[in-house]
């Protein structure tokens, strides 16, 4: 893996957002021509730099890959205290992520575009207005927040973490402290919107509590959603599939990934990107892509020859997701 970030080019660039905020971001690239760019969004509270060892890795694939931090979030930190205050969780898909695909829609017009998402990196996928613009994505441990989805052991803690501890530290302190989540501060406005999502059924939704889907249903590539079985914590099984279902129009796929089938006694919620995992495991998200970009052009294909085909129909999530792997 060493040989393969030597022959990566690491530049770090600027992405300027709608709303005029500059979010830092790196690009790894190589000079052999690449099949596609993938954006890989984050996890909450995660920097762009966690990812660094896994973009290494899709580079010596064939990909492109642009990595960013989030509003709030790493070296994306606002020019005034005002508008650290204003950031809100939604602003990630909506703004920030909406900005990395404008991105590379100028700087790469000849590439299809991926999007790797983790946590909730997948969710805010559907609050981007361009999305539409997404040849194929992944989901890695995606998943609704609601709490409920957890096992009922686990109720008491959560319930004190959504009611209590998460949107009530940041109203004295300003943020929620790094600690408490064991990753970057959360400015105050993103700590609460993501408390009031996971206390709410439909996890997503507006300050009147109302389910907010702005651009889910615009998504019609397809999107593989992986469970990792010892994800328990952050992101069970029933989790992952109702955030699947967000995405209603897409074709959706879902695929368990078991630590012992790959002779490792851990992965989790955060350590599938890290370095020590077994290369194969990387090997299947690489081939996904590839696999998904086929589809879709197949799909383009079908479209092109069938102009009146109803697109409310090209789904097949129950399908597909009757036939998991277990």
């Amino acid at each position: 893996m060493d040989n393969t970030q030597d022959s990566t080019e690491v530049t770090s660039i600027t992405v300027q957002t709608k709303d005029g905020l500059n979010l830092r971001a790196t690009l790894y690239a190589s000079h052999i021509p690449a099949k596609s760019i993938v954006i890989i969004n984050s996890a909450t509270g995660v920097k762009k730099q966690y990812y660094a060892d896994y973009a290494h890795f899709l580079v010596s694939q064939g990909f492109m890959v642009l990595s960013y931090d989030y509003r709030g979030i790493g070296e994306s930190q606002p020019k005034s205290n005002k508008q650290y205050k204003l950031m809100k969780m939604q602003h990630w898909g909506e703004l920030d992520f909406a900005a990395c695909i404008a991105w590379c829609q100028t700087h790469a017009p000849h590439l299809p575009i991926t999007c790797i998402g983790h946590s909730v990196g997948a969710q805010i996928i559907g609050l981007a207005h361009n999305n539409h613009a997404l040849s194929a994505c992944i989901s890695l441990s995606g998943q609704s927040g609601y709490w409920r989805y957890w096992d009922k052991r686990k109720w008491p803690k959560l319930w004190l973490a959504w009611y209590g501890v998460i949107p009530l530290i940041p109203q004295f302190i300003g943020y929620l402290p790094g600690a408490i989540l064991g990753s970057e501060p959360l400015p105050k406005g993103v700590a609460q919107q993501w408390a009031q999502w996971c206390r709410h059924p439909d996890y997503i939704c507006d300050q009147q509590g109302k389910k907010w889907r702005p651009y889910f249903s615009q998504m019609h590539s397809p999107m593989h959603f992986y469970h990792i079985s010892d994800d328990d914590d952050f992101a069970p099984l029933k989790s992952v599939k109702a955030l699947a279902q967000f995405y209603r129009n897409a074709p959706v796929t879902l695929e368990r990934i078991h630590p012992e089938d790959h002779n490792i006694p851990f992965i989790g919620h955060f350590g599938f990107f890290k370095k020590d995992m077994p290369q194969t495991l990387w090997q299947t998200t690489a081939d996904k892509i590839n696999t998904l970009l086929i589809k879709n052009n197949l799909e383009d294909k079908n479209n092109d020859e069938n102009i009146d085909k109803d697109k409310s129909n090209n789904t097949f999530f129950d399908m597909d997701l009757h036939h998991e792997k277990t």
